[in-house]
């Protein structure tokens, strides 16, 4: 497969948290990690691909970014501050692309991260090292 890169390993990431993970809850699904750093930091990419999507999300992701990253795998970076990349720009594994946030709907500073392959969410925990 192709490499994972840690999406808070920016030394300024150090100290995040783990709030929620990838799983069926008796309100719904939830389909990604919650990983949370108080203030923020930025978020990098897991892996080189070609962003589909950067900006607002009305669906309750507030600032996200997607990425195509080829062989069918999409990773989706929701709730950010500030976006840094376009749609269509190519980008490398470990490129800053958006500094954490707590837009959308969202109950603190955090980044909701969903991976899918062939549109289908997976466990990021399997793929994704935090």
């Amino acid at each position: 497969g192709i490499p994972i890169v840690n999406p808070l390993s920016n030394p300024d990431c150090t100290g995040y948290i783990f709030t929620r993970g990838w799983a069926v809850y008796w309100d719904g699904f939830h389909n990604g990690l919650d990983l949370a750093k108080y203030g923020g930091c930025p978020i990098r990419a897991i892996a080189s691909g070609t962003v589909i999507s950067a900006g607002w999300n009305y669906w309750g992701g507030g600032y996200t970014v997607v990425i195509d990253h080829g062989t069918g795998l999409v990773s989706q970076y929701l709730h950010g501050e500030t976006i840094w990349v376009s749609a269509g720009e190519y980008v490398s594994a470990g490129q800053e692309i958006m500094y954490m946030g707590t837009t959308g709907n969202s109950t603190g500073v955090h980044l909701h991260l969903t991976l899918k392959i062939d549109n289908v969410a997976i466990d990021p925990t399997t793929y994704v090292p935090y």
